[in-house]
Order: structure tokens, then sequence, then C-alpha cells
């Protein structure tokens, strides 16, 4: 459904497995602290988070980029305010594959091949 305005979009699980560029989709919970020292946390709802990965630091930590930010599961009364479009935000490679990270394929007919030159560790500095 090209001509309708309609976009196929193909999502690669990927667990952590990022890099530059890619745009990523992933379930985060969100939590509240609850009690009179605010040592326990409660979990409050779910967001479905699309990001697009800006930066990576290490083998630890992805820099990421909000594309969009939806509120699937609100389990109190108040609204959830969602997170704004290109707010910045930094994440464990592991946090996103506890969360069951999909990235978005590379687009193109070399998109992904594009993708694994990228990652290669035959094209590294010599």
């Amino acid at each position: 459904m090209k001509g309708k305005g309609f976009v196929v979009r193909k999502w690669i699980a990927c667990g952590g497995n990022v890099i530059d560029g890619d745009v990523v989709c992933w379930p985060e919970p969100i939590w509240k602290e609850k009690g009179k020292r605010k040592k326990t946390l409660v979990k409050i709802g779910i967001r479905l988070m699309t990001a697009s990965v800006t930066g990576l630091e290490g083998k630890v930590w992805v820099h990421l980029s909000v594309l969009e930010c939806v509120i699937k599961d609100i389990q109190q009364a108040k609204p959830l305010t969602p997170l704004r479009k290109g707010e910045r935000l930094k994440r464990k490679r592991s946090t996103l594959a506890r969360g069951e990270a999909q990235r978005l394929a590379w687009a193109g007919a070399d998109g992904e091949a594009a993708r694994a030159l990228a990652i290669s560790k035959f094209m590294g500095s010599r």
C-alpha cells in the first residue's frame, strides 16, 4: 500500500546489538517510588519507545534520541506524559536486551550489507 501513504516497516530482533544510526523500538516500564521512605518501586505503566542511536559509549552505554513515545499501559489514576520528540536518553545495552529491543532494517538494496560492513571487525583500523 505504498500509494495510500502507508509505509511498511520491517523490524528485526536485536537485543542490545545496535550501532550508530540504527532506529530501535522497545517497551519500557515506568516506575514510581512508593512508601514513607520511598524505598520500594512500583510499576505504574509501560511506554513504547522508538529512538535513533546517536552514539555509543564503550561497550555498555547507548545514546539515543527519541523519535516517538507512546504510553501503552497505565496502572494508576493520573495520566502519564510521554517523552518529547528529540529528547536525549542514555540506556545500557542490557536494558535494551531485557526489553526485547527491535531495530529497523536498513533501507535500500544494499542496506543490511552496508550495516554488516559497518560492524565488521575486518573494516576497523589496522
